[in-house]
């Protein structure tokens, strides 16, 4: 997969199919999220929304990025789990690292934001420990690397939606 030299990368491709795909999901959104029972269980996300995709979203989901992203070698990459997740005022998501059990590569899709959003932003520590905020629009997909230090800064006004895949390489 292409990235930068800091683990990270920005497609600058915006994938409205997939933006118009999320945005007609329906389901139910974990409210647990919102209420603190992610923190409870040890999850980083703080008082934000989450709706699980289902095994057939996830082909979809897998079809959009390897189609769109052939030059990143997703192809010996399966998806180990995808979701959305709605921040809110009050949301974000603390600084952490993925799972290397659950997520080699992480692509998360901005798939919505309100013209008034003020925080919620990608936050991503570099090698060095200084603190980067990648800029990506709507349709656009933050790709990155398992052992990156990652997350969200707190929603002050507005909201933002994103999908978020996890990435298992089948050869590992």
């Amino acid at each position: 997969m292409l990235v930068n030299r800091e683990g990270w990368h920005i497609d600058s491709k915006i994938n409205t199919d997939l933006v118009e795909y999320c945005n007609k999901l329906d389901g139910t959104w974990d409210e647990q999220y919102a209420l603190g029972y992610a923190r409870k269980k040890g999850y980083n996300i703080h008082r934000a929304l989450k709706l699980k995709l289902g095994l057939d979203s996830h082909k979809l989901v897998s079809d959009f990025h390897h189609e769109r992203f052939k030059t990143f070698k997703v192809d010996n990459y399966t998806i180990n789990g995808a979701y959305l997740l709605h921040y809110n005022t009050g949301s974000f998501t603390g600084l952490h690292h993925d799972n290397a059990e659950e997520s080699h590569k992480t692509s998360i899709t901005l798939i919505d934001k309100s013209e008034d959003l003020v925080g919620g932003q990608s936050i991503i520590i570099n090698h060095m420990g200084a603190p980067v905020i990648p800029e990506h629009q709507v349709g656009q997909t933050l790709w990155y690397d398992q052992e990156i230090v990652h997350g969200v800064t707190r929603v002050e006004k507005g909201h933002r939606k994103v999908l978020v895949t996890w990435w298992k390489n089948k050869d590992k």
